[in-house]
Formats: structure tokens, sequence, C-alpha cells
């Protein structure tokens, strides 16, 4: 059974984890919910919902900082509401430009973001 959250989640108890950029995609996988800790591997990387096809910057699809902050909103949104305190990620996350728009709305919700 397949549970959406907003437009862009989609969460199975397959515990696999989907985000939609409108018809691009950027797929994850939550791998191990113990003690509320989530690994999200990064599987499937295509190009960003931008107009004129720009290719995304980093693992996150996130092309400019707009970009950047929804997926992060998102992401940070999906955990808070499974009361997730831990998002591991891998690959990890980028070290780049768009950081901190991405890594803001998680820092609010006090969630620890760590990478492999």
């Amino acid at each position: 059974m397949t549970r959406m959250f907003g437009s862009w989640f989609k969460f199975d108890k397959r515990k696999h984890l989907l985000l939609l950029l409108t018809n691009k995609k950027v797929q994850g996988q939550i791998v191990d919910k113990r003690e509320g800790k989530v690994e999200i591997t990064v599987t499937s990387i295509q190009k960003s919902l931008l107009p004129g096809g720009k290719r995304p910057v980093n693992e996150y699809a996130c092309a400019n900082m707009e970009s950047a902050r929804k997926v992060g909103e998102e992401l940070a949104s999906f955990a808070e509401r499974h009361q997730i305190r831990e998002l591991w990620f891998f690959p990890p996350r980028p070290r780049g430009g768009k950081v901190k728009e991405f890594s803001e709305p998680f820092i609010r919700r006090g969630i620890r973001l760590l990478d492999f």
C-alpha cells in the first residue's frame, strides 16, 4: 500500500522513499528506521525540474537555491512526521554552494544530518 505525502513523496511498507520533482525524480531508499534513525541512499538522478532542462548540480537535484530549499523542506517535513531524529546520507551530501539552503529546514526542526 502506498501513501502520499504532499505532492513529492510516496512511501510504502517496503521502506521505499521516492521524491518526485514534477516528472523528473531523485530516488532514495529508507534502509533502517530503528530508534528514529534512517539511512537514505540516493539511487537515481535525472534532469532537474528547472526550465530549459538544466542539469542538477548535486545528488539532490538542487540546481539553484530555490530547488535546494524545496527538496530540503519536503524531506525534513517527511522526517518530522515520522519522528525521525537523524538522517544518514549515502552518497554524502554535497559540500558546494547549495548545502545551506538544503540543510536549513532540518536544522529548524532539530534533525541531525549525517554522512557516510
